[in-house]
């Protein structure tokens, strides 16, 4: 059973948070139980995001946060240095600043802005070793996002965030094996364990994904597989994308399929 309460270790992962990315673990340790996903992380392995695909869960979350500040210019213009500061836009003639104005203001929600400027300056700036200090700036803007919203909506962001770390690990995997989608990955539907893995899990808490599926933005669906040892990407309706799903997963990724379709609007 996952503990609610406790602080957070940086050298040691929690009590039962060893299957829980650290930044979906700062956000749940910080809310009511009740607010907690279900399913996280698809009831799949630990998500593995790299540096960029932190950086870039960071920036949906300013978007996110964007509708929470009563000063959307102010907000706008750090973010826009973030952006730049990555080298995600392009610079001026000179070198991109790297710091931020602190804000005259006691729009809370301006704090979340400046937690992803640090973000794009620690993946800008930060030598190798310390690479994890990306990561933690992530988990501050987390934190500071929760405390500018209503409890009332604490669940439905953490399964927002839950969501964002699973689609961005795809996202950045599908990039990594030089595989593209035709769509923009919508939502990550089923993300298994491989048999391998799970026969090991209770040992290895690396365990390793089996395969993803995915609905895509224009409503098709997406299937990431290792088929005969080389991994492929295929599309198309959900008939004929569970009809590649090896027989191991079938009952798992239906299963995942129908509990989706139920509750997707």
């Amino acid at each position: 059973m996952l503990a609610a309460d406790g602080p957070m270790s940086r050298s040691k992962v929690p009590e039962g948070f060893e299957h829980i990315h650290r930044v979906l673990g700062a956000a749940m340790r910080e809310v009511d139980r009740a607010s907690w996903p279900a399913h996280p992380h698809r009831d799949g392995p630990l998500p593995v995001l790299s540096a960029r695909a932190q950086l870039d869960v960071a920036l949906e979350l300013a978007a996110y946060a964007r509708r929470l500040t009563r000063e959307p210019a102010v907000f706008d213009a750090v973010i826009d240095q973030a952006r730049m500061i990555a080298g995600l836009v392009a610079a001026p003639d000179t070198a991109p600043d790297t710091s931020v104005t602190e804000p005259a203001s006691d729009d809370r929600a301006l704090e979340v802005a400046k937690r992803v400027w640090r973000a794009a300056r620690n993946f800008r700036m930060a030598p190798p070793s310390a690479r994890d200090s990306i990561g933690r700036s992530l988990e501050a803007a987390v934190t500071a996002t929760l405390a500018v919203i209503d409890a009332r909506d604490h669940r439905g962001f953490l399964s927002w965030l839950d969501d964002a770390l699973v689609r961005h690990e795809l996202v950045a995997t599908l990039a990594d094996k030089q595989l593209a989608p035709t769509s923009p990955i919508a939502h990550v539907v089923s993300r298994p364990e491989s048999r391998a893995a799970r026969a090991v899990s209770r040992l290895d808490a690396r365990a390793k994904l089996g395969l993803v599926c995915a609905e895509l933005a224009d409503r098709r669906y997406g299937l990431l597989v290792k088929l005969k040892a080389r991994w492929g990407w295929h599309e198309g309706d959900r008939a004929t994308v569970f009809a590649i799903v090896p027989d191991a997963f079938m009952e798992r990724v239906s299963a995942d399929l129908d509990a989706y379709s139920s509750t997707a609007t």
